[in-house]
């Protein structure tokens, strides 16, 4: 109970942080922007197209104005490692896993980009994960948009 209690916190966080850097990318002159990411382990997942839950990010895709300077911070839940692998932007950090995924103790992993080009960005994790599933979440990235991809939107 507790897990789900800290992970329906954090689902709220996410969709404030989440409006903040809408705002920020869209209305700001200083173009900088916060974006707030959350892993969860295929136990507390989405299911995917095979009917099976998967690991999920939260705030996978989200858009943000050329030229703005990005910090993503990335709590992850699930008890391996990921990454955020963009090579268009340049990106690929990888997220530790989870402290104690048990006690619902993240890793978090903060990171910065300037995004100097427009366009639509897909990033996805290159490390074998979702095991548990036969790394579904790794075949194909840009049909597992919201598991272990998303989108990285850059507007000129």
């Amino acid at each position: 109970m507790k897990r789900l209690t800290t992970f329906l916190i954090l689902i709220g966080s996410l969709v404030a942080v989440a409006a903040f850097a809408v705002a920020s990318a869209t209305g700001s002159s200083t173009k900088t922007v916060t974006q707030t990411m959350v892993i969860v382990g295929h136990s507390l997942g989405a299911k995917g197209s095979d009917g099976l839950r998967h690991d999920t990010t939260l705030g996978a895709s989200f858009a943000v104005l050329q030229g703005s300077k990005v910090t993503v911070t990335v709590y992850n839940y699930d008890e391996g490692p990921h990454t955020i692998t963009a090579p268009n932007l340049g990106l690929n950090v990888k997220i530790p896993g989870a402290k104690n995924e048990e006690q619902g103790i993240p890793s978090s992993k903060t990171f910065t980009f300037t995004a100097t080009k427009a366009g639509k960005f897909i990033w996805y994790c290159s490390l074998p994960c979702d095991a548990g599933q036969k790394f579904w979440d790794m075949k194909s990235p840009s049909t597992k948009i919201g598991f272990m991809a998303g989108y990285i939107t850059v507007a000129a």
